[in-house]
């Protein structure tokens, strides 16, 4: 198991540079401020165990913050039963010079799950589907990724969305044979409300 949560936190590290590098483009010019909206704050709001049945956290980092975010921090569950199966949750939020709408066209392009799945050696049959209907804008996809330290092929589910200034994203991988497909969509949900409820974002 650690080998594989290890192999989250990188691809959790990803998910921000590549969301960085979609909003960079539409960037404009803002004043520097005091940070809004800390790691701290962002792990408050971040999916725990108990939020998603049947996970625990196994890990947690302070993701790389991009130029133009307050913060990014990234939380990996893993499922303690005997289908197993991991579910890595990113969180970043926007600073003043990241506009709403950019945020908005990384979701709706689907580009930041694409960007994911672009090395087709460890990535196949990419493929989105019906929105979740979380958040202001949700984009969902599915596809099979390599697993290198296990050498196996996982099942992969993904959904990113946006509510306020936090853009989200969320992956699912488990075994196929073990796969639950509802678990992307119980997590995006919980996800959602936890941050529409969360006290400690602005």
């Amino acid at each position: 198991m650690k080998a594989r949560w290890r192999g989250g936190a990188c691809r959790a590290t990803a998910l921000v540079l590549l969301l960085a590098a979609l909003c960079g483009a539409l960037m404009r010019t803002a004043p520097a401020r005091a940070q809004t909206i800390s790691s701290v704050e962002l792990a408050a709001a971040a999916l725990d165990t108990g939020d998603v049945p049947g996970f625990v956290a196994v890990a947690e980092l302070d993701a790389s913050v991009p130029r133009g975010f307050d913060a990014a921090f990234s939380r990996v569950l893993y499922a303690t039963d005997l289908r197993g199966g991991l579910l890595i949750v990113n969180l970043a939020a926007a600073g003043d010079a990241v506009p709403h709408a950019a945020l908005l066209q990384a979701v709706t392009t689907g580009a930041v799950l694409a960007g994911l799945t672009s090395d087709a050696g460890t990535n196949a049959n990419f493929q989105p589907v019906t929105p979740l209907g979380v958040g202001e804008a949700d984009y969902a996809a599915v596809w099979n990724r390599y697993d290198q330290s296990s050498n196996v092929w996982l099942s992969a589910y993904g959904d990113t969305f946006v509510r306020g200034r936090i853009f989200v994203t969320l992956l699912y991988l488990a075994p196929p044979a073990s796969a639950v497909p509802s678990v992307i969509g119980q997590a995006a949900q919980a996800q959602d409300l936890k941050i529409q409820n969360s006290q400690a974002l602005p």
